[in-house]
């Protein structure tokens, strides 16, 4: 069943049980008052009958019973009825078809008015009876169905008036339960489209109930889609991680095979052999170098790194010396600038880190430019800057170059023997040290890489 509905049926339901009991309680207070009245009415009548028919009884030397008589008779052409009884025995009567059925009315003491009511022909009347002196029992009868007609006409008013504001309050029942659905109804119309994919949802956001469910929804249909994309570009980097890495393993070993067809079947000379051999064994050292470095990527999830303080000074020598070779065959300048005394992290990896970055400036630097490094500390922050003068990063590449086996320049990058996980790895390092890697370039004028560290 729909909540509008059970709303709908709710207001219903609950203004019929009103309606019929204030109008019960209205029909039954008004009946209710109008015998009240109809009975002291008659008390008072009767009163005065008794003081009447008590004093012409001691005055008239006529028989008590012609007395009685002519009072029955005057009253009865007013439309009230009287009885008198002797005892049990029934003296004179203004209507024959009037039984008293209630004999207790004649068990009535002096001073004492006794009531009922009693229905004759369809008709409702009602008896009073009091003593007079001369022990003799008066009944007063009065037909007070006029009071039954008009409970009659106020039940009948009433139910007339339940149809008709029933039907007032079925409409505004159901307006209401319209209205306050009509959000809900929107929300479950958007969850179907959230369901199907469409993530372009702006529920009306106000300031009830519904305005803080139509928000929170807004702010979760947003939250899933941006998951959602995050979920698609993982899926899509990792099926490109997935191809590059076979498209680059399955290079080398091609080689090696080609070179091992060759040395196999082919009639070469021994100078022939040993190049074919150690074309053989540089390929193998790239095969081997990727599964170092593809090692490397998956270390941080389950890496426990060997934090601690090391001299900086010591670092910036061991690096110099590992690249020394390579700046003197490019003929390119290295000048370091150190002003940190320490840095706490994994020693290893940062000197790896580092020596990536200028693996690759060298790699993007023409002969006779310069790398700088610069280091220093700024706030709680350090900092290490390794900046060439090469030919720069196009912009939409910069946020690119950090994925795995990604690329600028393809070409020249497997010449110089890159497989495009220097950077990656470098990243992985640098959250493991709870850093960043910042990368800045210009076409033309160089690039900066930046690490930074939180100072500790």
């Amino acid at each position: 069943m729909k909540l509008s509905f059970k709303i709908f049926l709710g207001i219903c339901i609950s203004s019929i049980l009103a309606i019929v009991m204030v109008a019960s309680i209205f029909v039954t207070r008004s009946f209710r008052i109008n015998i009240d009245n109809e009975i002291n009415r008659c008390v008072k009548e009767i009163g005065l009958m008794e003081s009447y028919i008590e004093d012409s009884l001691d005055k008239s030397t006529a028989e008590d019973k012609t007395i009685l008589n002519s009072y029955v008779e005057y009253y009865q052409d007013k439309n009230t009825y009287l009885a008198y009884f002797e005892g049990k025995k029934e003296i004179c009567k203004s209507n024959d078809s009037i039984t008293i059925k209630n004999t207790e009315l004649l068990d009535v003491n002096s001073d004492e008015v006794l009531s009922t009511t009693q229905e004759i022909d369809g008709k409702k009347y009602l008896l009073l009876s009091t003593k007079l002196d001369n022990d003799g029992v008066l009944v007063y009868i009065r037909n007070i169905n006029s009071i039954y007609e008009i409970r009659k006409d106020l039940i009948k008013f009433s139910v007339i008036l339940m149809g008709v504001m029933l039907f007032i309050i079925a409409g505004i029942a159901y307006l209401i339960a319209k209205t306050l659905t009509k959000p809900l109804d929107k929300i479950q119309k958007e969850m179907i489209k959230l369901q199907n994919g469409d993530f372009n949802i702006n529920l009306k956001e106000t300031k009830d109930e519904f305005g803080e469910l139509a928000k929170n929804f807004n702010k979760m249909s947003k939250e899933i889609e941006t998951r959602n994309s995050e979920l698609i570009e993982m899926i899509n980097s990792k099926q490109i991680f997935i191809d590059n890495m076979s498209h680059e393993i399955n290079t080398p070993l091609t080689l090696i095979q080609g070179y091992a067809e060759l040395l196999e079947k082919a009639n070469c000379t021994e100078e022939q052999k040993m190049n074919f051999l150690a074309s053989i064994q540089d390929e193998t050292k790239k095969i081997n170098d990727m599964h170092k470095k593809l090692l490397l990527l998956s270390y941080k999830r389950n890496a426990d790194l060997e934090k601690r303080n090391f001299d900086a000074r010591k670092m910036f020598d061991k690096i110099e010396n590992n690249i020394c070779t390579k700046i003197q065959e490019k003929r390119l300048n290295l000048i370091i600038e150190n002003s940190i005394v320490n840095i706490y992290g994994d020693e290893t990896l940062i000197i790896m880190c580092v020596t990536n970055l200028i693996n690759n400036a060298i790699n993007a630097s023409q002969p006779e430019k310069t790398i700088w490094i610069k280091s220093y500390e700024e706030g709680l922050k350090q900092y290490i800057h390794v900046i060439d003068e090469g030919k720069g990063i196009p912009k939409e590449h910069i946020n690119k170059i950090i994925e795995p086996f990604y690329r600028v320049d393809k070409a020249r990058s497997r010449q110089n023997g890159g497989a495009g996980l220097g950077l990656s790895i470098c990243k992985s390092i640098m959250e493991l040290h709870d850093g960043q890697l910042i990368i800045k370039s210009k076409i033309d004028e160089g690039s900066t890489f930046i690490l930074e560290f939180p100072k500790k």
